[in-house]
């Protein structure tokens, strides 16, 4: 059991990977990391708190994504050269920051990965065919052994996620969820699957639970909106809980098994399956018996920002009530955030 808080956990297991040669970074939660677990190499999400903007201001636009900017502004802030990075075209801003990583030698060895926008027998057979690409180049090669292996240990890292809070879900602290979802993004997977996970006082004693809609956030949004009084039972963004069902593996055809996974799971809202992700979040929030739902939109994520007005819509249908929170991933206006939620929680009580 490791002795450090899990949050400071997190904090350790960035470092580590950002020093290790062998690591493979990314910021979009199509990319498969099963693959690069099989090449040898490390998978490890840019888990970022907030940053302000004191560097990357003058090689990025000011209207592209935050999330993606704050990599920047990390990268600038401590020296970082030469990583392997895997990027999407999953929005603008991804494809955007796919040139400046180049252009400022952030990059060693990257790949461009290309999703479809669908999910029927054409788009899986052409993510596939990404997929390979993928694998050839990180691997040198087709090894289909391998490729299964680490699809099973995945499997077996998220089917120990969603335990725990499936069994946990209505006592944890949100902030303890949040950074236990990241350690599984940031630990080399036998390790989380090994972890010996201490819940001494990670009790929550917030009765006001909530739903969380949003695509990326800060993690120090979730601890400062839990100081306020506010605990996350259900987190639906782009990397939160829907993530964490089985991939469905063919041990003959384990490439075409991923990019069904990747593509058919419930993802980002570039999908445009809106209705669909409506009608999810109500029913999940109906079962949860939670008293609310938080809209983290994040500044200039364009996807989320389109369909928005119709959230909003559905919701009040439902009588479901709801708070619009619109950040920059910078943090800079808590205070109008806390006067936000403390009215909220009045309006509902």
């Amino acid at each position: 059991m490791y002795s450090c808080n899990i949050k400071d956990l997190c904090e350790e297991m960035l470092i580590k990977k950002i020093k290790d040669e062998k690591s493979f970074f990314y910021f979009c939660s199509y990319v498969p990391v099963e693959i690069i677990h099989a090449s040898s190499y490390k998978p490890v999400r840019f888990i970022l708190d907030s940053l302000q903007f004191l560097h990357s201001d003058e090689v990025i636009p000011k209207y592209i994504c935050p999330y993606l900017k704050t990599a920047v502004e990390f990268f600038i802030k401590n020296n970082l050269k030469e990583k392997n990075i895997i990027f999407t075209d999953g929005c603008d801003s991804s494809r955007r920051i796919f040139e400046v990583f180049k252009e400022l030698n952030f990059t060693k060895k990257y790949f461009y990965l290309k999703i479809p926008f669908n999910d029927n027998h054409q788009d899986i057979l052409f993510f596939k065919s990404e997929l390979q690409k993928l694998f050839i180049l990180l691997n040198g090669k087709l090894d289909l052994e391998k490729l299964n292996e680490s699809i099973n240990l995945y499997n077996l890292g998220r089917k120990k996620l969603y335990q725990i809070f499936n069994n946990h879900s209505q006592n944890l602290k949100s902030s303890f969820k949040f950074y236990l979802n990241s350690l599984f993004q940031l630990m080399d997977i036998k390790d989380f699957i090994n972890l010996d996970i201490d819940f001494t006082n990670q009790k929550s004693e917030i009765q006001n639970k909530f739903y969380l809609f949003s695509t990326v956030y800060p993690l120090n949004f979730v601890e400062y909106i839990e100081s306020l009084g506010i605990n996350i039972a259900y987190d639906d963004s782009c990397f939160g809980e829907k993530n964490l069902s089985l991939i469905e593996l063919n041990n003959d055809d384990p490439l075409t098994s991923i990019s069904e996974y990747y593509l058919k799971k419930e993802g980002c809202v570039r999908k445009r399956e809106i209705d669909k992700k409506i009608e999810n979040l109500i029913q999940r929030y109906k079962n949860k018996n939670l008293k609310g739902v938080i809209i983290y939109n994040l500044k200039y994520c364009d996807p989320l920002i389109f369909f928005i007005p119709m959230i909003k819509e559905k919701l009040n249908e439902e009588k479901i009530p709801h708070l619009l929170i619109e950040d920059d991933f910078t943090m800079n206006i808590k205070g109008q955030i806390r006067t936000r939620i403390e009215a909220f929680l009045e309006m509902i009580k």
